[in-house]
């Protein structure tokens, strides 16, 4: 008789692609940008989610407009499919134009979204760094200034921590910024 509190093979192998999915570097992104775009409208609105509980915040998102709620994700999917990768397109041809040499390199489809929300990252974290830092007068300052001020204990958690966001930091500059071969296909 078979052990009905054992999970299947196909539950394991779907939980396994489902990590998979959540450690991949593009979701990261898209999920990382997501964050610090909400949390641009969450400052804008004076809310501290450090305070929220999840049944306060679910009670709260109840009650926001369903217009609000077509106008963020209608604004971030358009920032994140259209703002960002023509911005980086401007950028590579600006450094095409005013470089003497630029090393351009031939990419996927996958690669040049992974690049375009690399970008999308560092301006979503400049931005909510600078209207945390200079035009919030509440507690929460935003999360960009939560992690820098993070960054600043010692210990080696956040020594740790503070490589780690270096090097992803280091890393997007790097994808950002790459110039892009097109080929009239």
């Amino acid at each position: 008789m078979p052990d009905e509190s054992k999970p299947s093979t196909a539950i394991a192998k779907n939980a396994g692609s489902l990590l998979e999915t959540l450690v991949e570097t593009r979701f990261l992104f898209l999920l990382i940008c997501f964050a610090l775009y909400l949390d641009l409208w969450l400052i804008e609105s004076g809310v501290d989610p450090r305070s929220l509980s999840l049944k306060e915040s679910y009670s709260s998102l109840l009650s926001v407009s369903v217009f609000s709620y077509f106008l963020f994700l209608g604004s971030y999917s358009l920032l994140m499919v259209g703002f960002f990768p023509v911005l980086r397109n401007l950028i590579g041809l600006a450094r095409v134009h005013f470089q003497s040499e630029v090393s351009m390199s031939k990419t996927t489809a996958e690669s040049r979204k992974l690049s375009d929300w690399s970008l999308a990252f560092i301006c979503l974290s400049l931005y909510n760094g600078v209207v945390g830092y200079f035009f919030t007068n509440g507690a929460y300052k935003g999360l960009t200034v939560y992690v820098l001020s993070f960054l600043s204990f010692d210990g080696v958690a956040e020594s740790i921590f503070r490589l780690c966001v270096a090097l992803f930091w280091m890393v997007c500059f790097a994808f950002a910024f790459r110039v892009d071969e097109t080929t009239l296909d």
